[in-house]
């Protein structure tokens, strides 16, 4: 069971990597690199909330896998609450990116005068696929709690590819507006979410509808660390080239964005890896001998295979860069790549010790070791962004990934032993 939920899993975080592989240089030959500099932020707004779960997979993960394993905790009331609070959430979150659209556009982005309109409302469109988003995250970690990962991964391969390929289809074939790009992508959340509804609806066991304001707080009371702690992350690996885009040139942020949306792809992989073992640790089903084995039989195989992974990446950058295959490129752009693919290295093994303390109920924790990387980020990065540039952008983002993992292994590690 677990080698196939293994399978599907790299295989539902895998495919969409791929697919964003083969379209981010499309694009960017499409495009141009001012333009795509813009299309990439729109995308990266999608892939935000398709990555961030506002805490609500992670939730429904480790509760469903925890009423399965304990028959006397009740299950009513469940689904209906965390609707309840992901509708919320998303409400809010909705309205932060309707606000700051014009901001953004307007007052932020080193881009041409005569794309920011068009700039501004995609960023506001882009806006409306934010509920859906949240809301299919609750349905995944119900498909995931029931160690369904067949389906939720097929939901998930359709949802991350569909990202990258309806704006490249819309490029190739129809338009290059950033109005229509973004609302390509909106259409394709509100799809993603009937797909997770539907196979939902296969299952077994599934939680029931009818709700109460105990399980809303206790679900709020798991759910708000694992919110805080995921956006603070996320907003860490997918939202700081909005930060970083104030100080680069367009041409920079291109190959600061491209890479970065190259090499974060891999991601997916460890992380699907790692998550199939969330409901296994949340319901404490093995032995503790055993999970120890597993655990660090597990973490050894993607340290193996995020390594020749990302050294064939390495390689590959080189060939493409030194061949000039792609045009126009900045001079620096293998020195980047190549600092980008240490900090993935990183984030790759910190996916294991991330979704130990997760299942183990322990958000707060993961929380506060990130609220303490953004207040030395914040004191640290607008300094050597502005003396250092594209360089200094990509050191101070593989330099917090390096530390986040220190951070997180250290405290699995020290759980581990007091389990």
């Amino acid at each position: 069971m677990y080698a196939s939920n293994t399978l599907w899993s790299i295989a539902g975080g895998g495919i969409p990597g791929l697919v964003a592989i083969l379209s981010v240089p499309i694009m960017l030959a499409t495009l141009g690199f001012e333009l795509f500099a813009v299309v990439s932020l729109i995308i990266s707004i999608t892939i935000f909330f398709y990555v961030y779960d506002a805490g609500m997979s992670r939730t429904m993960t480790f509760m469903v896998a925890r009423s399965q394993a304990s028959p006397h905790m009740q299950k009513e009331g469940l689904l209906s609450s965390a609707l309840l609070i992901a509708f919320i959430i998303g409400a809010i979150l909705t309205l932060i990116v309707l606000a700051a659209a014009p901001f953004i556009a307007h007052g932020w982005l080193n881009i041409s005068d005569n794309l920011r309109p068009d700039a501004e409302m995609a960023f506001s469109v882009s806006a409306f696929g934010i509920l859906p988003s949240i809301l299919s995250h609750i349905f995944k970690g119900i498909l995931e709690g029931n160690s369904d990962f067949k389906n939720a991964n097929i939901c998930k391969m359709f949802s991350g590819s569909s990202i990258f390929l309806a704006p490249l289809i819309l490029i190739a074939f129809c338009s290059k507006g950033l109005t229509e790009i973004a609302f390509s992508m909106v259409i394709t959340r509100y799809l993603a979410l009937i797909l997770y509804i539907i196979f939902t609806r296969t299952l077994k066991q599934k939680p029931a509808f009818l709700g109460s304001s105990n399980k809303v707080w206790t679900v709020w009371k798991y759910a708000k660390w694992a919110a805080i702690s995921g956006f603070i992350s996320t907003t860490f690996v997918y939202g700081d080239r909005f930060f970083v885009a104030g100080y680069l040139n367009p041409e920079d942020l291109s190959i600061y964005i491209g890479s970065q949306d190259i090499l974060i792809r891999y991601l997916l992989i460890p992380w699907s890896m790692s998550q199939v073992l969330m409901p296994v640790f949340a319901a404490n089903a093995i032995a503790q001998p055993e999970l120890k084995t597993l655990y660090d039989r597990l973490q050894r195989r993607i340290g193996v295979i995020s390594f020749l992974i990302l050294l064939t990446l390495l390689l590959i950058a080189y060939w493409v860069l030194h061949l000039n295959i792609i045009s126009g490129m900045p001079a620096q752009a293998f020195e980047v790549v190549t600092i980008q693919i240490a900090g993935i290295y990183f984030c790759a093994l910190s996916q294991l010790p991330l979704i130990y303390l997760y299942a183990k109920e322990r958000p707060e924790l993961i929380t506060a070791i990130y609220v303490f990387e953004l207040v030395v980020y914040i004191l640290v990065a607008p300094a050597v962004f502005e003396r250092f540039g594209l360089i200094g952008a990509c050191v101070v983002w593989t330099s917090r990934l390096t530390i986040e993992y220190c951070l997180l292994n250290f405290f699995s590690e020290r759980l581990r032993k007091c389990v």
